[in-house]
């Protein structure tokens, strides 16, 4: 039920309405801009200001990956010098005059080494046999209990770097090294003739890195083989936690990570060292790295704010702009709703609201218009139903009556007046008790085949009905009351002057989405002028039982339109054809192509 006339609320008024819409869609289109924005302009210059950031903060992985190059060339140079195989393949004769000269050039040739590469502490060759060649004087059994794993175990067959160890060059002397292990090959045989152990000097290593990291102001680590810290910057800071919090650094070569170390938001740089299995991990300050970033993004915010406002400002004006015009409007409406059919809106403007207001006074013009049209319609309505009313009688005296008839003529073995009676308390029941207008095609026959057998037994055996049904038509939906008064007509005026035994021919058929009946006869037939006049519906027509035909004909229209209704074919001495249309509605009988054909007797 509508509510009535009260106060009206202020969100319920057109000035509200549109302030909202208008601020609504202006603040979608500013966020929707914003995030555009954000995720276009300022993820990009954050991704642009941390790949910088990586990238000049990249000077400590290139300076060790420099050293590292240089140290794996020098064991490659070793490994391929020819004076260095020519020595290792002689049979192990330490007494020889050639092997004792060819220990000697080895060596030199290593204190050579040494000499231009300072970050080299020193570099040892040993055979197969367990034969050590060493740039500088050592005590070899130290040696031998350093590497102890190199001369008691297979030879390795590829070269890799060890962790951070000490070593014992001469006695009383300690140092730190990180030694760099290369296996020797026989290039025709593929076995290993040798291994190379170069040692590189881990202070100087440190202070290169050191320098390296200063310059940066960054937290950086340097793991080695078996994930041990080698190198880390500052000393002083313990940076192990950031190594077991954060496994995701060792998933691939190179990874980038946001988190919080100390408290600060940082990002994460893991990368592989170039020729080594080592792995470097730089910490760098988010607020350092996106500095600019987060000013561009404080002046974003404001200008959003200050524009947030400017939006609701604009807002408020345009609607209330709009909004007088569909005041007056609606309090036309009013006066109309209260049966004012005399108000009018007084146009202003050529835009959408006064097409509006326009629109509005010809609605209120055409309204009266159409009511006392529809006014028309529903009394002529009323009329034809009252034409129906008038051809009743008192059904329930009628039916009383004919029973009696009925069972009196049964009793009295009067067979011909009890059939005679009960077709025409059948027929009686369905055109008069029957409230309904639309009945389906089977019941408006079955009324037909009472209404024939009754004139059976007023004519005689003078004519016959001929009913050629498609099964697919039988539950379509027709005018009740619409096939008895055509076959009437046939009987009447059809056969009145005809010879022989006249026969009427009731078809059904569908045509796309329409039903087709025809109702033919094979009577006098009718002239032209007449024909013309039926089929114009200009002719009052024969009456049948109060009904004519141009009451059909309007029934048919009012019920289911303008494209429906009856057409009339004939020729004098051929006969007639009425041609019925309604509109057809799907069945549930089978599609097959059937006729049923039946002849009434």
């Amino acid at each position: 039920m509508v509510p009535e006339d009260g106060p009206m609320k202020i969100w319920n008024t057109i000035r509200f309405k549109i302030l909202g819409l208008v601020f609504s869609l202006a603040l979608c289109s500013l966020l929707l801009t914003s995030l555009l924005i954000f995720f276009l302009l300022f993820q990009t210059l954050i991704q642009t200001e941390t790949k910088n950031a990586i990238s000049s903060s990249d000077k400590v992985r290139q300076n060790i990956e420099f050293v590292i190059r240089l140290v794996t060339n020098t064991g490659t140079l070793l490994g391929n010098s020819q004076d260095l195989l020519t020595q290792l393949n002689r049979p192990p004769r330490r007494q020889s005059r050639a092997f004792q000269e060819g220990q000697v050039k080895i060596s030199e040739m290593l204190r050579n080494i040494i000499i231009v590469q300072e970050y080299i502490k020193a570099i040892y060759v040993i055979s197969p046999a367990g034969d050590l060649y060493s740039s500088m004087s050592v005590d070899e059994d130290e040696f031998r209990k350093t590497y102890s794993e190199i001369f008691s175990g297979e030879p390795q067959q590829h070269d890799s770097f060890s962790g951070i160890h000490p070593v014992h060059y001469q006695a009383n002397t300690e140092s730190s090294v990180i030694s760099y292990i290369r296996p020797i090959f026989d290039t025709g045989t593929g076995n290993v003739m040798g291994t190379i152990i170069i040692d590189l000097d881990y202070e100087h290593m440190k202070e290169l890195f050191t320098i390296s990291s200063i310059q940066q102001d960054e937290f950086v680590i340097v793991l080695g083989t078996r994930g041990d810290i080698i190198f880390n910057y500052p000393y002083n800071v313990v940076l192990d936690d950031i190594v077991s919090e954060n496994p995701g650094l060792f998933k691939k070569d190179q990874v980038q990570l946001l988190n919080t170390v100390f408290g600060k938001e940082s990002i994460l740089v893991s990368q592989t060292i170039n020729y080594t299995d080592w792995r470097i991990i730089r910490v760098l300050s988010s607020y350092a790295v996106h500095q600019e970033t987060s000013f561009l993004e404080s002046v974003a915010f404001f200008s959003f704010f200050l524009f947030l406002i400017l939006t609701f400002l604009a807002s408020l004006r345009i609607a209330s702009f709009v909004t007088k015009p569909i005041e007056d409007l609606s309090q036309k409406l009013k006066l109309v709703e209260n049966g004012d059919l005399t108000a009018r809106v007084q146009v202003r403007s050529k835009d959408e609201v006064g097409e509006l207001g326009r629109s509005f006074n010809r609605m209120v013009s055409q309204l009266d218009g159409l009511i006392q049209g529809q006014l028309v319609e529903q009394k002529r309505k009323a009329r034809l139903e009252f034409e129906i009313l008038q051809a009743q009688i008192n059904p329930h005296f009628l039916y009383n009556s004919l029973d009696s008839i009925k069972w009196l003529a049964v009793i009295n073995n009067v067979g011909t007046i009890g059939e005679m009676t009960t077709a025409l308390i059948n027929m009686l029941k369905y055109n008069i008790s029957r409230k309904e207008a639309v009945v389906s095609l089977e019941e408006e026959l079955e009324s037909v085949s009472n209404y024939v057998i009754m004139q059976k037994f007023r004519y005689g055996n003078v004519f016959e009905v001929d009913l050629t049904i498609d099964p697919r038509t039988s539950s379509c939906k027709v005018l009740r009351f619409f096939l008895q008064p055509l076959v009437e007509n046939a009987l009447l005026h059809g056969f009145e002057k005809a010879d022989g035994i006249g026969t009427i021919v009731i078809r059904s058929r569908l045509e796309g989405a329409m039903l087709v009946i025809t109702v033919e006869d094979n009577g006098v037939g009718i002239g032209d002028d007449q024909l013309s006049e039926l089929n114009r519906n200009a002719v009052e027509a024969s009456k049948f039982n109060g009904i004519g035909i141009q009451n059909i004909q309007e029934r048919i229209k009012l019920y289911f339109g303008d494209p429906y209704g009856l057409s009339f074919e004939s020729q004098i001495g051929s006969g007639t054809v009425v041609v019925v249309t309604f509109p057809s509605f799907p069945t549930t009988e089978d599609d097959r192509e059937l006729t049923v054909s039946r002849i009434l007797s």
